[in-house]
């Protein structure tokens, strides 16, 4: 495979996968109505500082415990279903081609990364959006 055309998809991947997540808390706030549109979310070209901005900040002031629980744990439940059903379609179905391949493995580490990076090292060090 060609060097330049693997880090490219590399890259790809992992701003879709950072995309999706943070798609999985804009829903949230949109459904409680913290957003107008749950498909603009903030994810820089550089990956880091993600956010589901714009959010209007004084309704989720008064988002409950549990709404605010729901709208934390939205990415890494978008993490954990997409990354389940790649596994499905990876094991239901036969890949010839290598970069398809080379993007749905990623694809799906990539999410189980992010879920257990929230799940685990979240509640260890605090500078996650938990």
């Amino acid at each position: 495979m060609n060097l330049i055309f693997i880090i490219i998809i590399s890259y790809l991947t992992l701003y879709l996968v950072i995309w999706l997540h943070e798609l999985g808390h804009s829903f949230f706030y949109w459904k409680y109505g913290c957003k107008e549109n749950w498909l603009k979310v903030n994810v820089k070209p550089y990956l880091f500082f993600s956010t589901p901005a714009p959010v209007d900040e004084d309704r989720v002031e008064y988002l409950t415990d549990k709404q605010n629980l729901i709208v934390s744990y939205g990415g890494i439940v978008v993490n954990l279903f997409l990354a389940f059903m790649i596994i499905i379609v990876i094991e239901i179905t036969s890949i010839s081609n290598n970069y398809i391949e080379l993007f749905l493995y990623q694809f799906v580490t990539l999410h189980l990364s992010e879920a257990i990076s929230y799940l685990v090292l979240g509640n260890i060090y605090l500078v996650s959006d938990m």
